[in-house]
């Protein structure tokens, strides 16, 4: 002050912050492997990996969204974008045009992210997905007065999509019916299965389109 005297100011930190730490030591930690061949430390993994599932997943700002494959992303991502009019609590349209998702779509697949919680992109990752996170939310997660936005999975309703329902059946100890429209897991997590087409006993997202769209050879 203007006596020359000095005292400490604190204030909460944030999740930002926090992720810059993890990221930054992260980062170094990847660095050493390279250079020196070292192994990650076993502990900051499972951290940094605990930490990631709670700030993106767990108290997510906004709803987030998660499929099976990249092309499944694709389709929901341009089809918000054309419906945005329509479902105004998926995005938003400003005057000039400009459409803002009010969802996430998580992207794993060859990224940074999918590598951090352990999914490449192959058979069976929502499965794996609710095991890792039903384990952190069950076992570590006691944060009060989280948004509990939710974690929506969406999978195809066929023998493929069976399988994250048997998981979260298995990991809550209760029967999950992929005839319904969705069914809540625990917590924020929901299993959304792609509606079945008239008489049909299963379905892809790919359903969803036209037949002339479906046609087209590109």
């Amino acid at each position: 002050d203007s006596a020359g005297n000095v005292s400490k100011q604190t204030e909460l930190g944030t999740i930002a912050q926090l992720q810059g730490m993890f990221g930054h030591v992260n980062h170094v930690d990847e660095f050493n492997l390279r250079v020196r061949g070292q192994e990650k430390p076993l502990g900051r993994v499972k951290l940094y990996k605990r930490f990631f599932l709670f700030s993106q997943f767990f108290c997510s700002p906004v709803p987030v969204i998660l499929c099976e494959g990249k092309t499944d992303n694709t389709y929901l991502l341009h089809a918000i974008r054309s419906r945005a009019s329509h479902f105004p609590s998926l995005a938003t349209t400003s005057a000039t045009g400009q459409i803002k998702l009010l969802i996430r779509i998580f992207k794993y697949v060859e990224r940074k992210a999918g590598r951090t919680i352990g999914m490449s992109g192959g058979d069976g990752e929502v499965s794996k997905f609710i095991g890792t996170y039903l384990t952190e939310v069950l076992r570590h997660f006691k944060a009060p007065g989280v948004s509990q936005h939710p974690v929506i999975l969406v999978v195809d309703h066929d023998s493929g999509g069976k399988g994250p329902y048997e998981t979260a059946s298995k990991k809550v100890g209760k029967p999950f019916d992929m005839l319904k429209p969705f069914e809540h897991v625990y917590a924020n997590l929901y299993l959304v299965p792609t509606p079945l087409p008239p008489s049909a006993t299963s379905s892809c997202i790919e359903d969803c389109f036209q037949p002339a769209t479906l046609a087209k050879t590109l």
